[in-house]
């Protein structure tokens, strides 16, 4: 043993590791002190650590194994011992590593000495500071509270993804410094994140986020998370690669990160119409996400919240039958699994330093003091503000406040109140040419032409549900087709365009079909889901494609027109796939998928998928719809030009399915969603729909509104009861 220490220390092997340790370790301070200034972002960091631990035991073997000699390096074994001149190297050696100790020790020094003092000292300034104010009057604020509202820099209008309950989404970081949020530049299907430091005027893309949905800030405020298609995403505050922490998720209602590293979020659980949410958790660094709290029949938890210390956790339970907004907030022990109601008639609650919890109730925020170590309520409810954007079914509300006591929110009021957008419709070619249709403006969705091309049906939202009405594009005039209390939808014409076959929940529920001409009364053609919508109809009307929700997630089937109970799968997996259209010769049918993480636009055969399967887009796809002579594939890319912009792609006839590569057609400001568009006989006209107002300066009249110093404000209004 002695005899190897003696040539390890002879052959300077101990010599080197030493020195590669010091300097290594100087390297990696340096870099990681040196990056944040330039903004690089945080993968580089890690990367250099990587290799130059790497380095270390190929450091060790070169010494072991090669000598520095006058003549260069050489292998040991070959030197003469009378050659050797490794004592003169261990000596350079020593010489190196006594300057990068003194190296070190200067850094730390500086670092850790001189830096964090002064940082120590700021800090309990603003702790005592903060005591001191909770000390003092109530009614004596040591900040004044000042109110404002932001314009979003460059962004035309806020809006998320299809099928989002509210117009945006934010979040802001712990430190008050910067606020992320969704929005769009041209229309909802475009939807991605953007960050905005509040010291800056402008806010910026985060590259590679379409469809992202509920972002929210890690405790440190340097990541952002979300999650997009089915998956749960982070993606550093400075930009960078997105890193995926775990996937198969499914319509996620709020997310939290704590202090110990760990992220709860709600996805769906259930199957059937017993479909509900569950709350699961996985790591910050990434991994298989777990359950922590999975609900009984009809019960949804959703928008968790981590209270600090990451012990215990507030979040919404409510029935699956009614609105979000007529729940509770449960608080959940994640170290015993059990939780308590805490606030009755309540929704989306988030915890203040102030000992607080703040939430929804109605269509206004309240507040209620909160004692940390008792965990329970010391104080009376009190109401705060009104005017935030929310929805009531979904329990969505717009609003989120820092750590050091900034309010930020999205002006707005109920948005499931029957509100919607109206819209004008137009017709525009293929240069983008724009001809008004003078009908009046409807919340208009769904839209499909007749097959002679003289007229059109639409699914028209209103307070009470939808209705189907028709359009005649010659004359320009409109007509009710159906009257249900409650919702018609999905409408699709027959082959010979006497008839519409269309979804509906009244009458019991089911697809139904009536005369285009609107004569005689719906016929049942299908009892089986209320969830289902008609996407398309073969061309010997035969066989319906429909997309169905009653699993959790969309999937394609088709059934027959003749009265099939069941419907037959078509694609049925655990993604998202929808949007079906079936093409004129009734060969194939295009769909959207997000199996890749993001939807696509694909193309299978029909009425046998495994026969054939093509992905047409590349960067994200929509909306497909095929050109009537069949010689063409038109679609809509999230992120494209404009949100509503429609790419086309050329379909031979003569071969087995082909394709060319996609190009812009269409690049125009209208709006987008899924079913805002018809392709009209011929391919050389499309339906599309534009806002009926928009003011030029402000395309969306959204707002949001940023609150500074809003804790003292909290204060007075809802005061804690002495002990």
């Amino acid at each position: 043993m002695a005899s190897v220490w003696g040539e390890l220390r002879r052959r300077n092997v101990v010599k080197v590791a030493v020195a590669y340790a010091i300097v290594a370790w100087l390297l990696i301070q340096v870099v990681a002190t040196v990056l944040p200034v330039f903004e690089a972002p945080d993968w580089i960091t890690r990367v250099f650590t990587f290799f130059v631990i790497l380095g270390f035991p190929i450091a060790l073997v070169i010494a072991w194994a090669y000598e520095l000699t006058p003549e260069g390096i050489e292998r040991t074994g070959s030197v003469p011992a009378s050659e050797s001149i490794t004592r003169k190297t261990g000596k350079k050696l020593e010489r190196v590593t006594v300057g990068a100790l003194a190296l070190a020790l200067v850094f730390v020094v500086y670092n850790y000495v001189l830096v964090e003092p002064e940082t120590d000292i700021a800090a309990s300034g603003i702790v005592s500071e903060f005591n001191a104010s909770r000390s003092t009057s109530q009614d004596e604020p040591s900040e004044p509270v000042r109110r404002f509202a932001i314009e979003l820099g460059e962004i035309d209008q806020m809006g998320a993804t299809g099928g989002s309950a509210v117009r945006s989404e934010i979040a802001i970081s712990p430190d008050g410094k910067n606020l992320v949020f969704v929005a769009s530049t041209q229309g909802l299907t475009a939807s991605q994140l953007f960050v905005r430091a509040l010291d800056q005027l402008d806010a910026q893309v985060i590259p590679g986020t379409e469809a992202a949905r509920h972002p929210f800030f890690s405790p440190d405020g340097d990541w952002i998370g979300f999650d997009i298609g089915t998956q749960l995403q982070k993606v550093s505050v400075r930009g960078g690669l997105q890193k995926t922490l775990t996937e198969g998720i499914r319509r996620m209602p709020g997310a939290t990160w704590s202090e110990n590293g760990t992220i709860v979020f709600s996805t769906t659980a259930g199957e059937g119409n017993n479909v509900s949410h569950k709350l699961v958790s996985v790591s910050a660094n990434g991994g298989i996400a777990e359950d922590i709290l999975v609900p009984d029949e009809r019960i949804t938890f959703k928008w968790p919240h981590f209270l600090p210390g990451g012990q215990f956790l507030l979040f919404t339970i409510s029935d699956t039958a009614g609105n979000t907004s007529d729940g509770s907030i449960g608080l959940l022990d994640l170290a015993s699994d059990e939780y308590r109601t805490l606030i009755a008639g309540a929704y989306n609650a988030k915890y203040s330093p102030t000992g607080h919890i703040v939430f929804a109730r109605g269509d206004a925020l309240w507040a209620v003091p909160f004692d940390l170590d008792s965990m329970q309520i010391n104080g009376a409810e009190s109401p705060l503000f009104d005017e935030v954007e929310h929805n009531k079914r979904t329990g969505d509300v717009i609003y989120d406040f820092s750590d050091d006591g900034s309010l930020v929110y999205l002006f707005g009021e109920d948005r499931d109140a029957g509100t919607p957008d109206h819209q004008i419709a137009v017709r525009v070619d293929r240069q983008g040419n724009e001809e008004p249709i003078s009908i009046p403006p409807a919340d208009y969705w769904l839209p499909r032409i007749s097959p002679d091309g003289s007229q059109a049906v639409v699914t028209v939202f209103d307070a009470n549900g939808s209705d189907l009405w028709t359009i005649d594009l010659e004359r320009e005039t409109s007509g009710r087709l159906t009257f249900g209390a409650d919702t018609d939808t999905s409408p699709v014409w027959s082959p010979d365009g006497n008839r519409i076959i269309y979804a509906s929940r009244n009458d019991g529920g089911g697809i139904f079909e009536r005369a285009a001409n609107g004569t005689g009364s719906p016929t049942l053609i299908n009892r089986n889901s209320v969830a289902v919508f008609v996407k398309a109809v073969s061309p010997d009307g035969q066989r319906l494609v429909v997309s169905d929700t009653y699993q959790g997630e969309s999937d394609i089937f088709h059934l027959s027109t003749e009265g099939e109970t069941f419907p037959q799968p078509f694609v049925n997996t655990d993604y998202d796939e929808d949007h079906a259209e079936l093409s004129p010769d009734g060969d194939f049918i295009a769909y959207r998928s997000n199996e890749t993480g993001r939807f696509e636009v694909y193309v299978r055969t029909f009425p046998n998928p495994d026969d054939g399967r093509w992905q047409v887009s590349t960067d994200g796809g929509v909306d497909p719809r095929w050109n009537p002579d069949g010689t063409e594939l038109f679609f809509r890319v999230p992120g494209g030009p404009t949100a509503a912009s429609i790419f086309a792609v050329d379909v031979p006839t003569d071969a087995d399915f082909s394709w060319d590569e996609p190009r812009l057609l269409v690049e125009r400001d209208y709006t987008a969603g899924a079913g805002k568009y018809a392709v009209a006989a011929g391919g050389e006209r499309f339906l599309m729909f534009r806002p009926a107002a928009r003011a030029e300066d402000d395309a969306s009249g959204a707002k949001l509104a940023i609150v500074e110093n809003w804790f003292e404000e909290l204060k007075r209004m809802t005061p804690t009861e002495s002990p």
